[in-house]
């Protein structure tokens, strides 16, 4: 099975994954444990990029050896205790940090970026989004229109779809990019 990675998520501060189809996060420790109450046991763990870092975890009732991969997960695991514990405060410092943002359009309308957008009360003029069933629609809680294309007002463009930066950034025709997570940041599209 597949599920977010709880280390990823801490560690690069996407707290804006964290929403109500999101609401349960779990490190290899309370997998195993739930898992052992079933009689399987991980015996594999595959780190992948999608969604800013997720695990596939293979289990299996003890038939196959354990695989270095799961010693490699539970290393970087260790310490994600004290790590949560300062998670909060990194949060709100990000948000404070979000509040100098000029009035900006936003791309990406999914439920990380709606939560972003909310989260941070971000000054959104609209937030473009390629899926169609979104379009002609407004976000949740912000109310900002979701349009199909960015219009030609020169405003800077905040990417609240971070995770797909590489398949967004060359739709935004020289403007200035702004990458909200894991720290703010500008891009140079003449480098991106």
């Amino acid at each position: 099975f597949e599920a977010h990675s709880l280390s990823e998520l801490v560690g690069r501060l996407q707290y804006d994954a964290i929403y109500h189809e999101h609401r349960y996060y779990f490190g290899l420790a309370a997998i195993e444990r739930l898992l052992a109450q079933h009689g399987l046991h991980v015996f594999a763990v595959e780190s992948h990029p999608l969604l800013g870092g997720t695990l596939r975890y293979f289990a299996d009732k003890g038939a196959r050896p354990v695989q270095p991969s799961v010693d490699r997960q539970r290393v970087r695991e260790y310490g994600l205790s004290a790590a949560l514990e300062r998670f909060a405060a990194r949060v709100q410092a990000h948000r404070r940090s979000m509040t100098d943002l000029p009035r900006v359009a936003a791309y990406g309308a999914s439920g990380r970026g709606c939560m972003l957008l909310q989260h941070c009360q971000i000054d959104a003029a609209y937030v473009v989004d390629d899926a169609p069933v979104r379009q002609g629609r407004f976000t949740p809680g912000t109310r900002r229109p979701i349009v199909p294309r960015l219009a030609e007002d020169g405003l800077p463009l905040l990417l609240t779809a971070w995770t797909y930066a590489q398949e967004i950034l060359p739709k935004c025709h020289g403007r200035e990019v702004i990458v909200p997570l894991p720290e703010v940041h500008k891009v140079d599209l003449c480098l991106a």
